[in-house]
């Protein structure tokens, strides 16, 4: 059982590491 809420904040927290992840790959060329 997945509440909606729970679904959001699973891909809220999948963003936020991809963004964290790709702005370390970002930092890391410069």
């Amino acid at each position: 059982m997945c509440s909606p809420i729970t679904r959001l904040h699973v891909l809220t927290q999948r963003n936020t590491f991809y963004i964290t992840s790709f702005s370390s790959i970002a930092q890391a060329k410069l």
